[in-house]
């Protein structure tokens, strides 16, 4: 018997971690395209953003703003500007709490 509840403790707790840190919570950014040439504009889409405030994205200290494209989508669109030397950019992202970073090149 107190096998049975040390197992079902531990089942408990188990499940109780994996819902805790499951990614659910995080939401999916979308960077198109890949490659950006100098000069190009860019789209940036966060799907299940579920947050009650605009995200937020920086590139080089540069900000773009979003608008709401569905429940909990938003997109904005920015630019590389033409003096932009080549090389992989990391795009900041930001919906509430959570924060994420994409990668982008400018050959």
């Amino acid at each position: 018997m107190k096998r049975n509840s040390i197992i079902l403790v531990f089942l408990v707790l188990a499940l109780f971690l994996f819902f805790e840190h499951s990614p659910v919570d995080a939401f999916q950014a979308e960077v198109l395209p890949y490659e950006i040439s100098t000069g190009e504009a860019f789209i940036i889409k966060l799907i299940d953003a579920n947050t009650s405030q605009l995200p937020t994205a920086s590139l080089n200290g540069k900000q773009f703003y979003f608008s709401s494209c569905g429940e909990s989508c938003f997109i904005a669109i920015g630019s590389i500007g033409i003096k932009t030397k080549p090389g992989v950019y990391t795009i900041k992202l930001a919906a509430g709490k959570k924060k994420k970073n994409r990668n982008s090149s400018a050959p």
